[in-house]
């Protein structure tokens, strides 16, 4: 078997050991010159790493500052806005409140005005007319006991003692004309009561509150909002209305059955009242209704002008241009002289319009006032 002898490395020559050599001294420098840039590079490094550190102190240090400064700023602004906003709202309420007065188209036309007093002057008619005939009949029937009945017509005010003591004398001629009359007159008298009043019928301040309004001194539509802003804080701290028009209408079933009962009709006052309640009640409801309403319109809707009932005192003197003879003979010429031309009662509203200008006071009669003069007593 044959032997193998490990072969040796062949020895280099001098040439190869100085090629060597001169390679690893170049290494050696590359890598001297490596390290060098190097930690040329590092502490360049650190010198950015520094300077980071100080720019990013310093953005803190700003951003602290400006946040500071922002939110002062930001708390001056926001004071101002809140002090803006409470003024704004302050002038705002302030306007809001002012708009109350300021001129403005009413929504009630005149003949709106002018419909509820005809309608409620027809429904007196209506009712006077229908009473009087249903008792006609039994009147006239002596008694003895009406003095408190006529006392107590007498002091209502409803009813004139002239008309009064004229239904005692004539009503056993079964003339149901003057019953109606008187019965027509009470009601318009009551129904003028409640379409005038401020505080309520009979209260002690009523002619105080009206006096303040006549005496103004404001343009008209300060006035008119003042007296619709005025009368309806009045409605809504006194008694309601629904109290009022119950009240107003048992009065008036008293007051009807008295004055039958002074025109002899002899049945009892509570049977009086009651039958008065059951067929009338009702018409005497929409009357007291329609008056009620009339003020409210006339008193708290209406801005622009003033709109006042009117009735006619008994014993005035009689003016054509102002009145209306309810029993006038239309046969005969509007201008005629009679005997006595004293209104004796009040039978149907009129209505005034009134308004108030930089001019003075502008005064219109819309509707005349329906009398009946006392010269019709001396053809009973």
């Amino acid at each position: 078997m044959d032997s193998y002898e490990t072969p040796r490395p062949k020895r280099g020559t001098s040439q190869e050991r100085e090629s060597l050599k001169k390679k690893l001294e170049k290494l050696e420098s590359e890598l001297a010159r490596v390290q060098s840039k190097l930690e040329q590079t590092q502490s360049h490094y650190h010198k950015v790493e520094e300077d980071c550190l100080a720019m990013s102190s310093k953005m803190k240090a700003l951003e602290g500052r400006i946040n500071g400064e922002f939110k002062r700023e930001l708390a001056v602004q926001l004071r101002g806005t809140t002090a803006m906003k409470a003024l704004l709202d302050t002038r705002t309420a302030e306007l809001q409140a002012a708009q109350a007065f300021l001129d403005r188209v009413d929504d009630v036309a005149d003949s709106d005005v002018l419909r509820l007093v005809s309608t409620l002057n027809a429904r007196v008619y209506q009712t006077a007319a229908s009473i009087s005939e249903a008792y006609q009949v039994r009147c006239g029937v002596s008694q003895d006991d009406v003095e408190d009945a006529s006392v107590m017509v007498s002091q209502s005010d409803m009813l004139s003692d002239t008309v009064l003591e004229t239904l005692r004398l004539t009503s056993r001629k079964g003339d149901s004309v003057l019953l109606q009359t008187g019965i027509e007159s009470m009601l318009v008298t009551c129904a003028h009561i409640l379409c005038s009043f401020w505080v309520a019928p009979g209260n002690q301040m009523e002619h105080l509150h009206e006096q303040v309004y006549k005496s103004r001194a404001e343009t008209q539509p300060v006035a008119g909002r003042w007296r619709a802003i005025y009368r309806s804080h009045l409605r809504n701290i006194h008694p309601p209305e629904g109290d009022l028009q119950s009240f107003v209408e048992g009065l008036l079933v008293n007051l009807l059955a008295a004055l039958l009962h002074v025109c002899g009709v002899p049945d009892a006052a509570e049977d009086l009242c009651g039958e008065l309640h059951r067929t009338s009640g009702k018409a005497l409801h929409d009357i007291v209704q329609l008056a009620l309403e009339f003020r409210r319109i006339v008193g708290e809707a209406v801005v622009s002008r003033n709109f006042l009932a009117t009735i006619v005192p008994s014993g005035e003197c009689f003016d054509e241009v102002e009145m209306e003879d309810e029993w006038a003979d239309p046969k005969k010429t509007k201008r005629r002289e009679v005997e006595d031309p004293a209104v004796l009662c009040t039978t149907g509203l009129g209505l005034v319009r009134e308004v108030t200008e930089a001019d003075g006071r502008h005064v219109a009669l819309l509707v005349k006032p329906k009398v009946v003069l006392s010269s019709v007593l001396g053809s009973l």
